[in-house]
């Protein structure tokens, strides 16, 4: 069992992470609009872009629920973002699978660039619009369990 954390250090963490959120702007990263309260206890939520069809693996779901899934594996390696996939997935097109995995690579791009890690890429954290037959829109989602870390990395030349 992990360490329970002092409620005060979890508000801060939240704040903190809200903060870095609203630095963030790329199109291939869900807006993030701000912080509202949440029920009479004084619980908080967060105000984000709407994505009309939710997560790919919802919309990998419905398409195709138990037969072929369109698997995401992402390794960062320093700016390097690689995806591994199983182009079994016959229900999304050949053309529209590599839009979705373009604009997830952009959103790390970005997320990368800034010095933030995102801990819990999966596809549950890829929210997609796929109401253009032509343009699947896919944007990279925080959430709520602070994924991201700020990074600060000096490197010792020798």
């Amino acid at each position: 069992p992990g360490i329970a954390k002092n409620p005060v250090s979890v508000i801060a963490d939240f704040w903190n992470e809200a903060y870095v959120l609203g630095q963030l702007h790329h199109p291939n990263v869900v807006a993030f609009y701000g912080v509202v309260p949440d029920g009479p206890d004084g619980t908080l939520a967060t105000v984000t872009e709407y994505m009309v069809n939710g997560s790919l693996k919802q919309v990998l779901q419905k398409k195709d629920s138990k037969r072929e899934m369109l698997i995401f594996q992402g390794i960062a390696r320093e700016t390097c973002l690689t995806f591994h996939f199983i182009s079994s997935c016959r229900t999304i097109d050949r053309r529209k699978r590599l839009l979705i995995i373009m604009d997830a690579a952009f959103g790390m791009e970005y997320l990368h660039g800034k010095n933030i890690i995102h801990f819990d890429f999966k596809c549950e954290n890829l929210l997609v619009n796929m109401k253009d037959p032509q343009r699947p829109i896919c944007k990279v989602l925080h959430s709520h369990a602070l994924t991201f870390l700020l990074v600060n990395v000096t490197l010792a030349h020798s």
